[in-house]
């Protein structure tokens, strides 16, 4: 079985206000992602998800990032790479149809900029994942 090594950056395209909790919708947003695959670079985007966030300034312990993409809503504005990536070797759809991230941590690295740490799990396989969040 190949292994899918995506160098992921997910991008939530809608601002966050910082404390309060909000629930992503799918209208207004989308999750963005930058591949690479025989050292060919590829932008995609998975369209379909649900995500729900809550960043609190002064208590960022308590604060979180949950997501689960719906893996067959990916668009890489490639029809023949969409469906490869559909089959066992790749996400396999039919029998993984969800990818999740949890937050492990949040910290503000900069005025209304956070760094979110978490796990992605993807198929059966769980990658450490960090990411910014910038909530203006």
């Amino acid at each position: 079985m190949k292994v899918l090594l995506l160098l992921v950056s997910f991008l939530l395209l809608t601002p966050c206000i910082a404390g309060q909790s909000w629930t992503a919708l799918q209208n207004d947003q989308s999750i963005k992602f930058t591949a690479s695959y025989d050292d060919i670079a590829f932008n995609g985007v998975f369209k379909e998800f649900t995500s729900t966030i809550s960043i609190h300034p002064q208590d960022l312990q308590n604060s979180y990032l949950h997501s689960t993409i719906e893996v067959s809503s990916i668009d890489t504005n490639s029809h023949d790479r969409d469906q490869a990536l559909a089959e066992p070797d790749w996400f396999y759809f039919s029998r993984f149809p969800q990818a999740t991230f949890n937050s492990t941590d949040i910290s503000m690295i900069d005025e209304d900029v956070y760094r979110i740490t978490g796990i992605l799990q993807i198929r059966a396989d769980y990658f450490p994942f960090e990411m910014a969040d910038h909530s203006r």
